[in-house]
């Protein structure tokens, strides 16, 4: 290295400066290198200039490519301004509309990202409400949300608008995601466009011709207008069958009880099962299991069959239009999970995938005739897992006491004839209040203790199968027990217990019935029989099995 060099000159220069005799006072004080120091502020002011002019070129950039209305660049307008409040005139007072006309507003056209949609005015009674162009007549739309189109027109608000240095491209305003003409009856029209979404908040660019200028808007003025063909179906699948002159025969007290025929089939049921309504008694519903055998229906299970029909049944969306094989397969319905088919004079024909099949704690539905694949909470269809054991009487026998005018049992050889009735108490005592129902037992004349016979009915009423034979079986020999009960209105109901094998009794009620009861069940009811008549305590049916 030349030692004549700008950097040997320097060492030199400060070796002198050390040995100077400033350092040898008694005062010495440490003097900062500010060649140094002041290279480090350059090197700062450099850094910082860079960044400085890169925020610069950011801020640039957005505001060019990508608009964010600024205090300076919008105008604060109030939350009631109306962009299309000017074309809301009323039909009546429209100069120039066609003749025949039935609402301010003759065609709806609008365009988005899922595809382009016309809605038409229609008049139902003196309403009027909005139909879908070319829509399938047999897919049914959700006529709320079409007729919340029209007036949304009329409803579009804005927050700011922004200045005259914006442009519709700048806004996506040149290829709106929403394009809407509105054909008013008059023939004029008016456009309304919404643009990309602003970046700074969760609103949208918008602007409308029959305003100057561009708008920013909530977010909900897109989502109404950004809807699919989907969304535009009608979700209501089963309307609530309510009661006319052309089938008041179904209904009990206002309420859907009776039916044709139920038929049932799918995972849990493998052979068709068909129920029935018999009309042997209008103050006594007695449902029936036709198919695959010959039971008794439980009530209580009727009811929830029936309640898509009674209350209606609503889906939470369309999953697909005009379904083929492939799409059938795909949402479980090529082979549903179950099929119900309901006879009330005209027949409901409901089918549903497995439970979560497609989606958790949905099912999958279709309606017979309607084209549509729907979702549907499977909360609300409470039978969709059933097999045919949770349509069985759920207890035997479970007539009220108070409907029983004789009860007959026979048994060990011996026939015994309890004959009842109801008598209402005259005075008041400490166990009855006055006009309170006495229940009074005879047997061949003799009274019988009217609280013993009650829990002894209490007990076969409490008398329920553990097994279920799944056919009709007859079997030859004697019943060991039969109860012969006859009922207010002349209607009488035989059970007998029939002994199937050591274990078992086969259980019918009036000839039909597959189920089975434990042995000890049986002998527990002979016992309290013969206690019964002997005058003796009878044991509770607590536990009895």
């Amino acid at each position: 290295m030349d030692k004549n060099s700008f950097e040997n000159y320097e060492k030199r220069i400060e070796k002198d400066f050390e040995k100077s005799t400033i350092f040898n006072s008694e005062k010495t004080e440490n003097k900062p290198n500010t060649r140094k120091s002041n290279n480090r502020y350059i090197k700062l002011l450099s850094v910082l200039i860079c960044i400085l002019i890169v925020f610069c070129a950011s801020i640039f950039a957005i505001s060019k490519y990508w608009p964010v209305e600024t205090q300076e660049q919008t105008k604060e307008v109030s939350s009631s301004f109306n962009l299309t409040d000017k074309a809301n005139v009323a039909l009546e007072n429209m100069k120039g509309a066609k003749k025949g006309s039935i609402s301010n507003v003759s065609k709806i056209y609008f365009k988005n990202e899922n595809g382009e949609f016309t809605l038409t005015p229609f008049k139902s009674g003196e309403t009027v409400n909005y139909k879908l162009v070319g829509f399938d007549k047999d897919v049914p739309v959700n006529q709320d949300t079409l007729n919340n189109f029209y007036d949304s027109l009329f409803t579009v608000y804005a927050n700011s608008k922004l200045d005259s240095s914006f442009t519709e491209k700048d806004c996506g305003l040149d290829k709106p995601r929403v394009f809407i003409k509105a054909t008013l009856a008059d023939n004029s029209s008016f456009t309304i466009k919404i643009g990309k979404s602003s970046p700074m908040s969760d609103r949208y660019y918008i602007s409308t011709s029959l305003k100057k200028g561009i708008y920013v808007t909530d977010c909900d003025v897109y989502e109404i207008f950004s809807v699919s063909k989907n969304d535009l179906v009608g979700v209501d699948l089963l309307k609530a069958v309510s009661q006319n002159d052309n089938n008041s025969e179904y209904f009990a007290n206002e309420k859907l009880s009776y039916f044709d025929t139920i038929t049932l089939k799918g995972d849990k049921f493998k052979n068709q099962t068909k129920l029935s309504y018999k009309d042997t008694d209008k103050d006594v519903m007695v449902y029936f299991i036709d198919k695959p055998i010959e039971t008794y229906a439980s009530d209580s299970s009727i009811e929830t069959l029936l309640e898509p029909l009674a209350n209606g049944l609503s889906a939470e969306s369309a999953l697909k239009i005009k379904p083929n094989s492939a799409d059938k397969k795909k949402y479980g319905l090529e082979k549903p999970y179950l099929e119900v088919n309901y006879k009330l004079g005209k027949s409901y024909k409901i089918k549903f995938g497995k439970p979560g099949g497609f989606k958790a704690d949905y099912v999958t539905c279709m309606v017979e005739n309607v084209p549509v694949v729907y979702l549907v909470p499977s909360n609300s269809v409470g039978f969709i897992d059933w097999s045919i054991d949770d349509l069985r009487y759920n207890i035997l026998y479970a007539k009220n006491i108070e409907n029983i005018k004789s009860l007959t049992t026979e048994y060990n050889g011996k026939t015994y004839k309890y004959n009842l009735s109801f008598d209402k108490a005259t005075e008041e005592t400490d166990e009855l209040s006055s006009g309170e129902e006495v229940l009074t037992v005879l047997l061949d004349n003799a009274p019988v203790n009217a609280d013993d016979f009650k829990t002894d009915y209490q007990r076969l009423s409490m008398a329920s199968a553990t097994k279920y034979l799944g056919e009709n079986k007859t079997l030859s020999v004697k019943p060991t027990l039969k109860i012969t009960i006859k009922l207010k209105g002349n209607k009488t109901d035989v059970i007998t217990y029939q002994k199937y094998n050591d274990n078992y009794y086969l259980h019918k009620l009036n000839g039909i019935g597959d189920e089975l009861i434990p042995a000890r069940t049986v002998d527990s009811l002979i016992k309290n029989y013969e206690r019964l008549r002997k005058g003796e305590k009878v044991v509770s049916p607590n536990n009895q099995q």
